[in-house]
């Protein structure tokens, strides 16, 4: 069974997962009723979607991250999508600076 994390909306309003492979998923019912959950093209957070699951999946709270460090704040979507690696972190974690 697919593991599936919630890691944000697109610009269509569609709720955009994650599952454990780092492989992205889009709600097309937008969030309502019962997630119905089609590949995102080339992977991309903001790409149509494409063929819809066929796997069983169970949608988690949270997916495990790989490392951090005392200067990382790395603990929500955006760290998995849109920022850069940081080389301070164990493994190369994604990172974003602590605020």
């Amino acid at each position: 069974m697919k593991k599936m994390k919630l890691v944000g909306i697109d610009d269509w309003d569609r709720p955009v997962y994650k599952d454990e492979l780092g492989a992205l998923w889009k709600d097309v019912n937008l969030g309502k009723n019962t997630p119905y959950l089609h590949k995102a093209v080339n992977n991309d957070f903001e790409g149509e979607p494409d063929y819809p699951i066929k796997a069983k999946f169970e949608i988690v709270d949270v997916l495990p991250l790989v490392g951090s460090c005392d200067t990382c704040d790395n603990h929500d979507w955006q760290t998995d999508i849109k920022v850069d690696t940081c080389s301070r972190c164990k493994n190369n974690t994604f990172y974003r600076p602590k605020k």
